[in-house]
């Protein structure tokens, strides 16, 4: 069975020494480069291209409409109407992410939120 990785419309998001965080059309993958397991995260309305790998390796986050979060081992979907049209995700700490949501207010939901990786806790920061 061909690797997702080798699929000439797979595309990186972010790399560490360990994974790499990734996709492939709609479907998104952390890839584990030790061992070549591939970790199906989820899929998603149209070709994302945000995310971010932790510095330790231990959780990966990308998302759109919803939100994938890799977690010790486990994929964890995250899915609140106020965090729907994720437009950037920034690491601002060693489990904290800063999640850009609705940018151009589109949906009328324009907002950016802090999420505590490890406890799933979010803060509204504007």
């Amino acid at each position: 069975m061909d690797k997702i990785i080798s699929d000439r419309d797979f595309f990186k998001i972010d790399e560490t020494d360990y994974f790499i965080l990734g996709g492939c059309w709609e479907s998104l993958f952390l890839i584990d480069k030790k061992n070549n397991n591939e970790i199906h995260l989820g899929d998603l309305d149209g070709v994302v291209d945000i995310g971010v790998i932790s510095k330790d390796n231990s959780w990966a986050i990308t998302g759109r409409e919803v939100i994938f979060l890799w977690l010790n081992g486990q994929v964890i979907t995250i899915d609140k109407k106020e965090l729907a049209c994720v437009e950037g995700i920034k690491l601002i700490g060693d489990n904290l992410v800063e999640l850009n949501i609705d940018i151009l207010n589109l949906n009328s939901n324009k907002s950016k939120w802090i999420l505590n990786t490890v406890t799933q806790e979010l803060i509204k920061i504007k």
